[in-house]
């Protein structure tokens, strides 16, 4: 088993007209993947829940499945426990040895770029952009301790952007410029996986849907403050998503389209 994995979600989608995309997740060291996974599954065990989706939970009668007739089996007790319910994940996520990475998107600064010729975004979804951040952010994470283990990362299985975000993977890998050596050196498998099976994509969906919200409600009330559900997924705060907002993409798309010009790298996302 590799040392380190990173399991990785995405909240949002481009083509659906989200006004942000998120894709978030946690690293940690495998073993305390499997003692993390074993406390997870055994609370969903007593609550006798399925596997955690936020959106099916927060919107339990959008469709027919195992959330919904969750829903109807708790009845009017249904709010009182789904926070209780939740409250608990959280904080098994909270005491775990953790570090969230993750980044949020302006979608929609995101598409009138991808529209723009004075502006260049070499990547047609936001969350496949997004995913250079968890790369680079992970790595960084794990040399803070250790130089030399093999990483692994595991990615919710999407047929839509599956291959896109192992396009972006391979990029960095073949990248001339030697600051992404270690993506090559440190990176060593990817896969893609069923949430189901997998309690660090439950919780990687968990961060990446209030991490969405939480810029959400920032951007209807910029003085809106974080939820104490989005305090204990990044510790405290001390662990957030990076923000790349409107004034944060123009840039970057500006000084993608003057260094393509002029025949430099492209290196526009560090």
């Amino acid at each position: 088993m590799p040392q380190y994995m990173m399991f990785v979600d995405e909240s949002g989608k481009l083509g659906a007209s989200s006004d942000y995309t998120s894709l978030c997740g946690y690293v940690a060291h495998a073993g305390e993947w499997i003692r993390f996974g074993e406390e997870w599954e055994s609370c969903l065990f007593k609550w006798q829940v399925p596997p955690i989706h936020m959106g099916r939970i927060m919107y339990p009668n959008s469709k027919e499945d195992k959330w919904k007739r969750k829903y109807e089996e708790w009845g009017s007790d249904w709010e009182i426990k789904r926070e209780e319910m939740l409250q608990e994940l959280v904080e098994i996520i909270q005491r775990a040895n953790l570090i969230c990475i993750g980044a949020v998107v302006d979608a929609r600064c995101y598409r009138e770029l991808l529209q723009d010729p004075g502006y260049t975004l070499h990547w047609n979804d936001s969350n496949v952009f997004a995913f250079h951040h968890i790369i680079m952010s992970g790595i960084s994470r794990v040399e803070t301790v250790n130089m030399r283990s093999p990483i692994t990362i595991v990615v919710v299985d999407d047929n839509g952007t599956a291959l896109e975000f192992y396009r972006m993977l391979d990029t960095l890998r073949g990248h001339p410029d030697q600051k992404f050596a270690r993506v090559k050196d440190r990176i060593h498998a990817i896969c893609f996986g069923n949430d189901s099976s997998y309690a660090g994509l439950q919780a990687a969906d968990m961060i990446a849907y209030e991490s969405r919200n939480l810029m959400r409600n920032q951007m209807n009330t910029p003085d809106s403050k974080p939820s104490m559900r989005f305090e204990y997924l990044t510790h405290g705060l001390s662990y957030q998503p990076k923000l790349y907002t409107a004034r944060v993409l123009k840039e970057l798309g500006r000084r993608t389209t003057e260094a393509l010009r002029l025949g430099g790298a492209d290196d526009y996302q560090i």
